[in-house]
């Protein structure tokens, strides 16, 4: 099969920072070579995963440390490495990974679902797909965010790459600037940097787009994952994370307020702007199989991937840690009958 620009850059990439990291990690101690020893976890500063945040210091019995990064594809790098033993990253970062190498983990709960939000720069003029051509659009590369553009687009007739000017910036932080500056149209992006730039006069919703930006795609985006030679060797301290992480799951569907307060302690930001976010977020741990089905054959379909992988991606869905933390059947978790 005749593989793609697209997906040759991003198997080669991901090739070479998993190498770079390896080199590094390899100096350090063998994961799983004792069963008291600290824990590294990691995550990107996003609100749906605010939960995971608060999870470390709750842990019962464990020291836990939150490693933070700038992007799913970095944790699947450090993942893959052994320098991180747990993390919070993208379904679709996982699929394009076992595209051309092996990915040593499992998911063991969910994370997020719904959390890609279109905006268009105000006084842009943009008020439906058809307003998207001939414009420059923002988002980080290879995230959920950006499937989402680019499977939304393709639904409505339109080529991202063809029909409007992709512009791919390292973070949602920049992102915001650039919309700010007027140096993009539209972004795609996840909260609280949607509220962010809602309030702050320069980003506006599009309704007919939000509504349909899933077309043709997947809701869901992440799920927190654990190296395989971690559950084999300490399953007992993954159930222990694993609860803990379900136990503010619970929290916070009960107490946005917590959430909100919480989250500025890793993240700075106005407590009142997070909250008004947290208005389109609720927390999420379940792992629906047909969503996460969708994932590897959307972006096989796009030319993202040069093959389907998912097989691969599913049989990385381990139920039995969050099936145990909420006393729900791995069914009801969303397993497939």
């Amino acid at each position: 099969m005749n593989r793609s620009p697209r997906a040759l850059r991003l198997g080669m990439a991901l090739v070479a920072a998993a190498s770079l990291l390896l080199s590094t990690a390899c100096s350090g101690q063998a994961e799983g070579s004792s069963s008291t020893g600290d824990v590294q976890v990691g995550w990107v500063p996003a609100l749906v995963w605010g939960a995971w945040a608060t999870t470390p210091p709750k842990v019962d019995g464990v020291k836990v440390e939150l490693v933070p990064f700038k992007s799913s594809n970095e944790i699947l790098v450090a993942l893959s490495s052994g320098s991180i033993q747990m993390g919070a990253l993208g379904f679709n970062n996982v699929a394009a990974s076992l595209a051309s190498s092996d990915f040593p983990a499992q998911f063991v709960a969910g994370a997020s679902t719904n959390s890609s939000i279109f905006l268009a720069r105000k006084g842009s003029g943009i008020d439906g797909w058809g307003d998207l051509k001939g414009r420059k659009i923002g988002a980080v590369r290879g995230s959920s965010q950006y499937v989402h553009l680019l499977t939304g687009m393709s639904q409505h007739g339109l080529d991202l790459n063809k029909d409007a000017e992709f512009v791919s910036l390292q973070t949602p932080t920049d992102l915001n600037l650039a919309l700010q500056r007027g140096d993009i149209d539209a972004l795609v992006t996840f909260e609280p940097n949607a509220v962010i730039a809602v309030m702050g006069g320069y980003g506006v919703p599009v309704p007919s787009i939000q509504d349909q930006l899933y077309d043709g795609s997947f809701a869901i985006s992440s799920g927190i994952a654990a190296r395989s030679d971690f559950i084999q060797n300490r399953s007992q301290d993954v159930q222990k994370i694993v609860d803990a992480y379900y136990a503010e799951c619970e929290r916070y569907a009960k107490d946005k307020d917590a959430w909100a307060e919480e989250f500025v302690k890793f993240s700075p930001g106005d407590p009142k702007v997070i909250r008004k976010a947290l208005d389109n977020i609720d927390p999420y741990f379940e792992m629906d199989e047909q969503q996460v089905r969708k994932v590897a054959g959307t972006l096989a379909r796009l030319g993202e991937i040069p093959k389907d992988t998912t097989d691969a991606l599913v049989e990385r869905l381990n139920y039995d840690f969050i099936a145990k933390a909420s006393g729900k059947t791995a069914q009801q978790l969303g397993k497939a009958e």
